[in-house]
């Protein structure tokens, strides 16, 4: 039960987060802005089953917008096609550490404060009546702190037409095509936010109240958070590659980029802590949430690259310069206080993410007649991609990379099996890190394998993902993974 005092305190608490509905000291908990916009997606089957490598692929259309320059090596006019399956698995585990001065903290945001039995203590021991700290303070939901999110879907891949012709002397290659630019699907929630965030060492760890007196009580708001975005950006337009000599081709694709996702933001509210000195107490408050709409893509994308192919040896250099992807969000927020006042507000909003000039080098080794070993380097600078809002620019990623092996081996000539591996760097780094450029890494391990008859390949690629770091604070490890595993398929035709 809250005396009299406490209740003084609870409600200025309230009218300041009610009428303060977006406060977050998290900064993984702000709005959807940029999320997704480096999950870039490669077109090609035959790539994706040898670690991602686009430098030194040969007869393959669907990389045109990759490697122009590689539109050389078709051998007659081809058309491609593809799609996907994808099996992707987020989680979070969290574990939380005891305090000294609030026992059972760790109990209630663990989740397992309903293990524990409430003790019983005289009403001749108490003072001035039962206060917090004479219980445990169980949550007031069901919200558990650990969860799983699992997505499964069926996507179009690409579709591609090029043509190869001479005038005079000179060899060109001219195609079209459209393929899935990059999957924006994201999710993430957070089940134990604080507000102000007790467990926050970076910029200063939380003060602790100076007594238990109700006048130095620091009230802590205590909610949910889930962010989930869902759809993807497609790419339309051309390319055109010349070969200068029979080792020497060089090529230039543009594309336009349009799409639309779906985007989703929730907020719950779990309750206000009361922190004294050596006890807090936990209230009942009800403040809700949601913010939900469509965000609208679009930009342009240019890709410079040459090539040498040798006997034994393929060079490849692709250069993608700036650009500029805007987006257009339209959504309706929508806030529950007290399960009574209930408002709904429309929501709009345009910003911009500049992207800076990006480069990628790779090579192709022929081992044997019927061997081959592929290895690239993709160099992202994204600490100087500049984001733009509201007539504000920041600069919110930092510097990445991909490096990509892979190996194909011909037994026999209708028949081509596959392997390769990558591993690449995510734009953001864990919570409360003190290394502000520390890199979260992911690798992707590869298989597949292409089957010719006559003027038809089948090519099937299968990619496993992992991607795991801890985000860190005083009180607490939340150790977030994800899983994701792609079966992608693709027909290609070659007229003779």
């Amino acid at each position: 039960m809250m005396n009299n005092k406490t209740k003084f305190l609870l409600i200025p608490c309230l009218l300041v987060f009610v009428f303060s509905p977006v406060i977050f000291s998290q900064d993984y908990n702000k709005i959807l802005t940029t999320e997704g916009l480096n999950q870039t997606t490669d077109p090609s089957v035959i790539s994706r089953a040898m670690g991602g490598v686009t430098l030194s692929v040969k007869n393959d259309v669907s990389l045109m917008f990759a490697n122009p320059a590689a539109l050389q090596t078709i051998e007659s006019i081809q058309v491609s096609i593809g799609g996907y399956q994808r099996y992707k698995t987020n989680d979070q585990t969290q574990q939380w550490f005891p305090m000294q001065s609030y026992p059972n903290f760790s109990l209630l945001l663990g989740g397992l404060s309903d293990t524990i039995t409430i003790p019983r203590v005289p009403d001749t021991l108490y003072n001035s009546g039962s206060i917090a700290r004479d219980t445990v303070q169980r949550q007031l939901d069901k919200i558990q702190p650990n969860w799983k999110y699992t997505k499964n879907s069926s996507m179009p891949l690409q579709a591609f037409l090029a043509v190869p012709f001479s005038l005079g002397k000179m060899k060109f290659a001219v195609g079209l095509g459209t393929f899935e630019y990059a999957n924006l699907d994201y999710y993430y929630a957070n089940s134990n936010n604080l507000n102000p965030d007790i467990g926050s060492y970076i910029p200063a760890p939380f003060n602790h109240p100076l007594s238990d007196a109700n006048q130095d009580a620091i009230p802590v708001t205590w909610f949910q958070t889930v962010q989930k975005r869902e759809g993807s950006i497609y790419g339309f337009g051309g390319a055109v590659s010349v070969a200068f000599s029979d080792k020497f081709s060089f090529g230039v694709s543009a594309q336009l980029l349009k799409g639309t996702t779906n985007d989703y933001s929730y907020h719950v509210g779990r309750g206000l802590l009361i922190m004294h000195q050596t006890f807090f107490g936990l209230y009942s408050y009800s403040y809700n949430s949601s913010l939900v709409g469509t965000s609208d893509y679009s930009g342009q994308e240019y890709t410079i690259s040459c090539t040498y192919q040798g006997r034994f040896v393929t060079f490849g250099v692709a250069v993608k310069p700036p650009t500029t992807i805007s987006r257009d969000y339209k959504g309706t927020l929508q806030t529950d206080s007290a399960g009574s006042n209930s408002v709904s507000v429309p929501v709009s909003s345009s910003d911009e993410m500049k992207l800076p000039l990006r480069g990628s080098v790779g090579m192709g080794i022929a081992l044997r007649e019927n061997v081959s070993f592929n290895v690239e380097y993709e160099y992202l600078p994204y600490s100087t991609a500049q984001y733009t809002a509201g007539g504000i620019s920041s600069e919110p990623w930092l510097d990445g990379y991909k490096f990509k092996a892979g190996l194909e081996y011909n037994p026999i000539p209708w028949l081509a099996l596959r392997c390769g591996y990558s591993k690449q760097t995510e734009v953001f780094t864990p919570q409360n890190t003190y290394i502000s450029s520390e890199v979260i890494t992911s690798s992707v391990y590869a298989i597949g394998c292409g089957v010719k008859y006559r003027n038809v390949q089948l090519n099937l690629a299968y990619e496993y993902s992992t991607l795991s770091y801890e985000d860190m604070w005083i009180t607490n490890v939340n150790m977030n993974s994800r899983t994701l595993q792609n079966i992608i398929l693709g027909l290609s035709y070659t007229l003779q």
